[in-house]
């Protein structure tokens, strides 16, 4: 009977810490994928696939309506450096152009 009682509680013991473990290793991919982060770019073209040096884009995160504004250098290439994951929706203008808004990227 000693040896039966030994046995479960080593399976317990060991079922314990396997669990423990999976909670562990589970929380930690959570927690790193909270601060997951990426950058925004593009270039700004007109229709006849010109580039557009200074307009404005204004990115806009749809959930958190956190917003980032930049401007386009003389290449038409804009950059937002830091956002977080999620669907985002860009605004783009320029002097002389027509506002034109690409939603769900």
């Amino acid at each position: 009977m000693n040896n039966v009682l030994r046995d479960r509680v080593r399976r317990l013991v060991y079922g314990t810490f396997a669990l423990a473990a999976a909670i562990l290793i589970f929380e930690s991919i959570c927690v790193g994928q909270g601060g997951t982060t990426g950058s925004i770019a593009g270039t700004v073209t007109d229709p006849n696939k010109a580039v557009v040096a200074g307009a404005t884009v204004v990115i806009s995160n749809n959930a958190t309506k956190e917003e980032f504004t930049v401007v386009t250098n003389e290449e038409g290439y804009f950059r937002v450096p830091s956002v977080n994951a999620g669907v985002y929706t860009a605004t783009v203008t320029g002097q002389g152009f027509k506002k034109t808004v690409v939603t769900d990227m």
